[in-house]
């Protein structure tokens, strides 16, 4: 359904659902990152201070195969201030950055895979009286 760009709209609460599917034998945890604005790559470490809109969330999980991957859900709840400033441009930025938590993992092959699902929940009030 396509609302009308001046139709007041009010959120209530949001959660952004991932679903991670690792096939590779390395367990990882992914720093994933939303902003409003473009994140400086450059600099990875000073997100948060040079954006202090930009949310982050950690995933672990461990290693799978291809015939049985390893899989997680995880669940980022909002405010309704939270998400509404998330949103306000555009276009929502992400990054994700990948940590091998696994010391002596075999190598991963060329058809291992990771796979990142993302969808949102949201309740709100369109044109409230």
């Amino acid at each position: 359904m396509d609302l009308p760009e001046d139709l007041p709209l009010e959120f209530e609460d949001v959660n952004l659902f991932y679903e991670v599917a690792n096939t590779s034998p390395a367990g990882l945890t992914l720093e994933i990152w939303l902003s409003s604005t473009p994140i400086n790559l450059a600099d990875l470490d000073r997100i948060q201070e040079n954006n202090p809109k930009a949310v982050k969330n950690n995933i672990t999980i461990g290693p799978g195969t291809k015939e049985d991957p390893a899989t997680v859900t995880s669940v980022l709840t909002f405010d309704a201030d939270e998400f509404t400033r998330l949103i306000e441009a555009d276009t929502i930025y992400h990054l994700v950055k990948y940590i091998n938590t696994t010391e002596s993992a075999g190598a991963i092959e060329a058809d291992d895979y990771l796979t990142i699902a993302a969808w949102a929940d949201a309740t709100c009030t369109i044109n409230k009286h």
